[in-house]
């Protein structure tokens, strides 16, 4: 006698519920074949509780089905979702270069600030006035004032 006869009930769900209770596969596929022996009660065809266990092809065919049904259901909640996550992604993305943003103009800052200090800015300028008197000079010089560099230089 097979195992189903001498617990006295199917071994359906054992069979198709391989991996626990965290089987979602197995766990729709069960049900799915629930259903078919439902409709065949409902047709006229149901075969006795003792020969209701399912093959190693029906097993297949049922957790197929599971699988096809569990992935259209993803594929349709993802479509769905995808205007929530473009969003998302693009906000995402929007935050993140506004952090760079604002962390680029503090570094910024604090090297103007380095390079913009009290004695720098003095040198530079002193450096600069230098610098355009002796363009002026020599300007002056080139252009045949050179009486003017003189009186400059008295």
């Amino acid at each position: 006698m097979n195992d189903e006869g001498r617990s006295g009930h199917s071994r359906a769900f054992e069979n198709l519920v391989t991996n626990g209770e965290g089987d979602i596969v197995g766990l729709l596929a069960y049900a799915l074949f629930k259903q078919s022996i439902r409709e065949a009660a409902i047709a006229g065809n149901l075969s006795p509780a003792i020969q209701r266990n399912p093959s190693h092809t029906a097993v297949k065919v049922h957790r197929d089905a599971a699988e096809q049904m569990l992935s259209a259901l993803v594929d349709t909640a993802l479509e769905a979702a995808r205007p929530e996550l473009a969003e998302s992604a693009l906000r995402k993305a929007v935050e993140d270069s506004r952090n760079t943003i604002l962390t680029t103009a503090a570094e910024i800052n604090a090297h103007t600030d380095q390079r913009t200090q009290f004695w720098t800015a003095v040198l530079a300028g002193g450096v600069s006035w230098v610098v355009s008197l002796i363009l002026t000079i020599i300007i002056i010089w080139l252009s045949g004032k050179g009486d003017a560099v003189s009186a400059l230089l008295k």
